[in-house]
């Protein structure tokens, strides 16, 4: 079967893609004590903060070199409210206020991760 182009052939369309990430992007400055566990627990928290940045990363270049519109949401560093628990429901209430909010306002999609300078540009 022959390479398409589907950006200039019968098929071409205009694509987009929304990415929502249930997390804030900057990583979250906590103390840890000084034991085995506590600093193991950290470092795998802090892993998997960054794989979900770096997914974000990799899903805008792919974006890019397929030229698909690439948009962006997810929680903002002038969220605040800290959670006690795992499933606290007050963190989770101010949450979704914080979220109805900014869609009420007219949520600007973000067109790439604010921290991954080069902005890949769509040709």
């Amino acid at each position: 079967m022959a390479n398409r182009n589907l950006r200039r052939s019968p098929l071409a369309r205009e694509r987009r893609a929304f990415i929502i990430r249930n997390a804030r992007l900057d990583a979250e400055a906590v103390a840890v004590e000084r034991s085995i566990f506590s600093i193991a627990g950290r470092a795998i928290s802090s892993m998997i903060h960054y794989s979900g940045n770096s997914d974000i990363v990799r899903l805008q270049l792919t974006a890019a070199r397929d030229g698909v519109d690439f948009n962006l949401a997810y929680i903002g560093e002038d969220f605040v409210v800290k959670h006690k628990d795992i499933f606290d429901p007050v963190y989770m209430r101010a949450l979704f206020e914080y979220g109805y909010r900014l869609a009420a306002q007219g949520y600007r999609w973000e067109k790439g991760h604010p921290r991954f300078l080069a902005r890949v540009a769509v040709q």
